[in-house]
């Protein structure tokens, strides 16, 4: 499984420089949003939705900013046509318990302590993302069937019956 491209949003350009970079290395795509505010974000989605019509293996969200924290931007993303299916991973300062509680009713599936190695960073995001166990979505799915279960037709998988309650 091969983590095939990643959306990172940030409104540090040295973060999205040491991330690309790291990412770009082991053969990721690579988009990187410095914009602010979220509004700016979602417009370059928009633009990104109609040019690129491979949408981002996974996105990886700055939460912090100068004015604060950025929380508003998940719920956003996980709204907007163009990335709504894609998992959000969250990276901030604050390690407050309700702080992190709320990305996770929001839709992040992970929400890390803010990186000091954007490179080992990068690293521990790639060895979780392409075990062979991992689905992500906007992957050949052909290579998942044959290359863990062979063809559709030979899983075994039980079929049931409709429930016959009314």
């Amino acid at each position: 499984m091969r983590l095939l491209s990643v959306l990172i949003i940030t409104t540090n350009q040295h973060e999205c420089s040491s991330l690309t970079e790291a990412f770009t290395n082991d053969g990721v795509r690579v988009h990187c949003i410095t914009k602010s505010p979220d509004s700016d974000v979602l417009r370059w989605l928009d633009e990104a939705a109609g040019n690129d019509p491979k949408r981002p293996s996974l996105i990886i969200v700055d939460l912090d900013d100068s004015n604060g924290y950025r929380t508003s931007i998940v719920p956003q993303l996980k709204k907007h046509p163009y990335c709504s299916a894609t998992p959000v991973i969250a990276f901030s300062r604050n390690n407050d318990s309700s702080f992190v509680e709320r990305l996770y009713q929001q839709g992040t599936i992970s929400v890390f302590k803010r990186p000091q190695d954007w490179t080992q960073f990068a690293r521990t995001l790639l060895t979780y993302w392409t075990q062979s166990d991992v689905r992500l979505p906007n992957e050949p799915t052909d290579e998942y069937s044959t290359q863990r279960w062979g063809t559709l037709q030979h899983t075994g998988l039980p079929q049931y019956p409709r429930s016959q309650a009314s």
